[in-house]
């Protein structure tokens, strides 16, 4: 068992309800007692360190919602906000991302799929800023 969180009596509740839909975010959670829950698994991009206080957001986060959104919409409030709560990750070196691109280069097949769709484009770094226009 990674970590045992108690939750308080109002986000027991909270925990109950929405168990499933935590664990479809990446989290293994059951409960552990009356008022425990263990945690043994997390979103990769949740730091391990920060599980217990996020999970606890998460909970609180989903008590603010309301009780008619239907649970792919919760699901995806859910994931935003936990994407929000990580850290960015580590920018992999230039060398890196060159690496993880050979394969591509070498690839001599259609650069679409079978319907027709283009797999790859190439973007400039103008209509990159274009699109996202915070850079």
């Amino acid at each position: 068992i990674a970590s045992i969180l108690s939750l308080s009596a109002e986000l027991l509740p909270q925990f109950q309800q929405r168990k499933s839909l935590i664990e479809t975010l990446g989290f293994d959670v059951e409960m552990f007692g009356d008022r425990d829950i263990a945690v043994k698994a997390r979103p990769f991009f949740i730091q391990e360190n920060n599980v217990e206080e996020t999970l606890v957001k998460l909970l609180k986060k989903f008590s603010e919602f309301s009780s008619t959104l239907s649970p792919e919409t919760l699901w995806d409030e859910g994931l935003k906000w936990l994407i929000l709560q990580s850290p960015a990750p580590d920018m992999a070196t230039p060398e890196q991302r060159t690496a993880l691109l050979d394969p591509i280069s070498e690839f001599n097949e259609s650069w679409t799929c079978p319907l027709g769709n283009p797999v790859l484009f190439k973007l400039s770094w103008t209509q990159l800023e274009q699109h996202f226009k915070s850079l």
